[in-house]
């Protein structure tokens, strides 16, 4: 593969990541692909796949060389963008407020806000 060819991958990709950041940030989430689980789907996802474009693609273009052991290496940053975006995702998932119910005997001791339903009568 020319020079070339890893310069349009990298382009492609910092574009494609680009115009969902902007979408993010302006409009929400508006993909589906995300599933903040550890399970497979969330590593191999459209942002995944664009992550390792960027990282491989863009190694490959500044490397300038088509060896093997370039292709190693390019192959190793893209998965260490793939699996921090991953990590990312799921801390940020970790990060969501949950209301939930607990036993009031559980809360002694504990700093906490108190929801309760009032009827009507």
């Amino acid at each position: 593969m020319s020079n070339t060819t890893f310069l349009i991958i990298a382009l492609v990709t910092t574009g494609i990541f680009v115009i969902q950041f902007i979408l993010s940030i302006f409009f929400g989430d508006m993909d589906a692909d995300v599933d903040v689980d550890a399970d497979i789907s969330s590593v191999v996802s459209f942002k995944g796949l664009t992550h390792f474009g960027i990282g491989f693609g863009w190694y490959m273009y500044l490397a300038g060389n088509t060896e093997i052991q370039s292709y190693i290496i390019a192959i190793l940053i893209g998965l260490f963008f793939v699996f921090a975006v991953w990590f990312l995702y799921k801390k940020a998932y970790q990060l969501q407020q949950v209301n939930r119910s607990e036993q009031t005997d559980q809360l002694v001791g504990r700093e906490c806000v108190i929801y309760f339903k009032q009827s009507d009568s």
